[in-house]
């Protein structure tokens, strides 16, 4: 059963998972908060250790989040497309980042001010919900992330980005069909 609250599927004009999670009326009441911005690739959207001036909710495209790691290069630590968001650090009243974050592949994605986000997640027990747990789910792939690199061929990583996307929409979907909160 889900309750008439409750999105059963995102209308056609959302995309982004993390947003799609929250009931219909609560994401129409925050949507003037939210601007859409086209996302061109190459372009950069976080800069490592200046303050983060917006949130990305991807609606398309593929951004990642890449570590300078010296004079070895740089390392895509994490690839975030409509399933969730960059950056984290401003839902834990973060203002800076140590990584950069980049567009892939060219989209779009709803953005918000760093300090609107973080206002919101204060007075809305359910959005908190929603983004720390995303923020847990963050934690995990880096993790994963770090092995694969260490382990594996480029084949290999794109099938675990595969798996993220699978995993995202299990993590923040299926349990709300099972468990509507009227």
């Amino acid at each position: 059963m889900i309750c008439s609250h409750r999105r059963a599927t995102m209308p056609s004009d959302l995309q982004n998972h993390l947003l799609g999670a929250l009931p219909a009326e609560s994401f129409d009441r925050i949507r003037p908060m939210f601007e859409e911005v086209v996302l061109e690739a190459g372009q950069r959207i976080v800069t490592a250790n200046e303050p983060i001036s917006h949130v990305y909710f991807p609606e398309s495209g593929i951004v990642s989040v890449i570590f300078n790691v010296g004079g070895r290069g740089v390392l895509d630590t994490l690839v975030v497309g409509r399933e969730g968001m960059v950056s984290t650090a401003p839902v834990l009243g973060v203002e800076r980042a140590p990584h950069d974050v980049q567009v892939r592949v060219a989209g779009s994605a709803l953005r918000i001010g760093a300090g609107g986000l973080h206002r919101l997640v204060m007075q809305s027990s359910l959005l908190h919900e929603i983004l720390m747990r995303y923020v847990q789910v963050v934690l995990i792939w880096s993790s994963q992330t770090a092995l694969v690199y260490r382990r594996n061929k480029l084949d290999e990583r794109l099938a675990l980005w595969l798996l993220y996307e699978s995993v995202g929409k299990w993590l923040f979907h299926s349990d709300r069909r099972k468990k509507p909160r009227c």
